[in-house]
């Protein structure tokens, strides 16, 4: 499953693993403000797609670390909330 171009954006196009990965913010984004219950769709599916990997140790630990490498590059008063914990 992914993101369909017609989307538009930095997501288009995208399979899942390959939006997990590239964009750390925006999973972390989606896997501690989206509410389950308030997604349908294409966005269910990527929430729910998240939840799954993060429930294994090591895909989350990676996920840590890239989320540490992207915020490794921004000052801290750029970051939005849930991104500063990684700094």
């Amino acid at each position: 499953m992914g993101f369909p171009l017609s989307m538009g954006g930095d997501m288009a196009g995208l399979s899942f693993p390959e939006a997990f990965e590239k964009f750390p913010n925006f999973t972390e984004f989606v896997y501690v403000l989206w509410i389950k219950e308030r997604c349908t769709g294409l966005f269910r599916e990527y929430l729910d797609y998240i939840f799954e990997r993060m429930k294994q140790p090591a895909e989350k630990d990676a996920h840590r670390e890239r989320c540490k490498q992207f915020v490794a590059q921004k000052d801290k008063k750029e970051l939005p909330p849930y991104m500063r914990k990684y700094k």
